[in-house]
């Protein structure tokens, strides 16, 4: 495995502990909402907003840095875009889109 094929399975990874703590964190959120005086419920749910911040920064470098890497100009490589680089920049553009349109997850 090449460094282009541990970048891209790096960003899978981080793609899907983001998952997991959007998830986290709904769960917090909806919680919250049913019992609003619960300060572990605040702490947490903070905690994991921050988690998830983080983790989307990660993301978003990560695939600006394939991005680069993909369409450098003296790359003396042909442009080869495997699954999983479809993938990965699909569910970019996804993200991207859905911030851009300001849903809050």
């Amino acid at each position: 495995m090449n460094f282009f094929g541990i970048l891209i399975f790096f960003t899978l990874i981080i793609k899907i502990i983001l998952l997991i703590f959007i998830l986290i964190h709904a769960y917090y959120k909806y919680n919250f909402k049913r019992k609003p005086g619960d300060y572990n419920l605040i702490i947490k749910e903070k905690n994991t907003f921050k988690i998830k911040q983080n983790l989307d920064l990660l993301f978003s470098s990560l695939v600006a840095l394939i991005l680069i890497i993909l369409f450098f100009p003296n790359n003396k490589n042909d442009l080869v875009i495997d699954k999983e680089t479809k993938r990965i920049l699909f569910l970019f553009g996804t993200v991207l889109f859905i911030k851009d349109i300001g849903i809050e997850v």
